[in-house]
């Protein structure tokens, strides 16, 4: 079963048992993005929780549903069901940091935590390196026409927490990156992009988890 695919159908894009293919936090944020009208179901299919403990989740996420319980409860037993206390632990620890609107007094380490977890690219920072660019390079966009659309779009995209409404905005090197070398990047509300920097005039490289 550890090699085996969920969630194959559109719309909610799949992942995988094995944490070669679906790190702990990814899965950990599959099950924390399944709708309401789907979670109770998911919750008889994917944990052991009796009928009586379901119905009384169910009971207090849908009154105050912005809270999200019933995907909480739902992520957290299947990432522990999967990948163990540590692998749960591991997905809580980054969810803190990346849902973290100030992220200046995370340590290296912490940031390096989210390396194998959310999609890492290193970059060449070079003089005049545009944040629409950057958007493209890291295919957080297709195309520079929709990257410039979602910058009419408040709060669509955020900058180590930092909410960016310029889209003729520049990196700055001593205000966007953490411990000299690294930027997080939000589009929307879970879509998370990790830039690792390397400081160079020289034509940029990317590459996939450093």
């Amino acid at each position: 079963m550890k090699g085996a695919k969920i969630g194959k159908t559109s719309g909610n894009a799949g992942c995988w048992l094995s944490a070669n293919k679906t790190s702990p936090w990814q899965l950990y944020q599959y099950f924390l993005r399944i709708p309401d009208v789907t979670v109770e179901s998911h919750l008889n299919k994917f944990t052991f929780l009796p009928q009586s403990e379901i119905h009384s989740i169910m009971k207090e996420h849908n009154e105050f549903r912005e809270n999200m319980l019933a995907q909480k409860t739902l992520a957290e037993h299947v990432t522990l069901l999967v990948h163990g206390d540590i692998g749960l632990k591991s997905s809580q620890f980054c969810e803190e940091i990346l849902m973290s609107n100030d992220l200046s007094a995370m340590l290296t380490s912490d940031l390096d935590h989210l390396t194998p977890n959310v999609p890492t690219f290193g970059l060449h920072l070079h003089h005049q390196r545009s944040l629409v660019d950057t958007l493209v390079e890291i295919k957080c966009f297709k195309n520079k026409e929709d990257a410039l659309f979602a910058f009419k779009t408040k709060g669509s995209i955020k900058l180590n927490g930092r909410h960016m409404t310029d889209s003729d905005y520049v990196i700055n090197t001593e205000r966007d990156l953490l411990h000299n070398r690294i930027t997080l990047i939000r589009r929307g509300n879970r879509n998370f992009f990790l830039v690792k920097w390397a400081h160079s005039l020289h034509r940029n490289h990317t590459y996939l988890n450093i």
